[in-house]
């Protein structure tokens, strides 16, 4: 935890690769107090398979983390645009977000990413979920997703 921050992304991505049994370490770094090694564990996600518990986890910390964290995990959704439940979960996190303007700022960055994806399922929901929002951020995914 403590020394260089390039200490701290190696240890991070040593975890990542080291197998499940140092991913449990990985995601308890993603919600360390401390914000360079919370941004060292994000970045280590990207070497880890994308299968239930990294999604799991990446929600799990979506939903506690700080802004920059929440913008940082937003990348890491991609890869999970075939599972149909990231897109209902995703459609429940902004339901709980209610007026919380940087969460659902967040939340449309990953339905432009999940969007951007050929294999992305409920794309149709998930479209008019970003129109809906008032907020021109969010309206300005929508459109982006919508030029493409």
């Amino acid at each position: 935890r403590s020394g260089p921050e390039d200490v701290r992304e190696l240890a991070a991505s040593t975890l990542a690769r080291s197998g499940p049994d140092g991913h449990p370490r990985l995601f308890a770094a993603m919600l360390d107090p401390d914000p360079a090694v919370r941004r060292a564990a994000v970045c280590a996600l990207a070497r880890l398979p994308h299968g239930t518990a990294t999604r799991d986890e990446v929600f799990r910390t979506l939903s506690t983390a700080d802004r920059d964290m929440r913008r940082a995990l937003a990348w890491h959704f991609g890869p999970f645009a075939e599972d149909a439940s990231v897109v209902e979960r995703l459609l429940d996190c902004w339901r709980t977000a209610g007026d919380d303007l940087p969460q659902r700022r967040t939340l449309a960055e990953i339905a432009a990413r999940l969007l951007a994806s050929n294999t992305c399922h409920a794309k149709d929901r998930l479209l008019a979920k970003l129109r809906a929002d008032a907020d021109p951020i969010v309206q300005v995914h929508a459109a982006t997703v919508t030029a493409r």
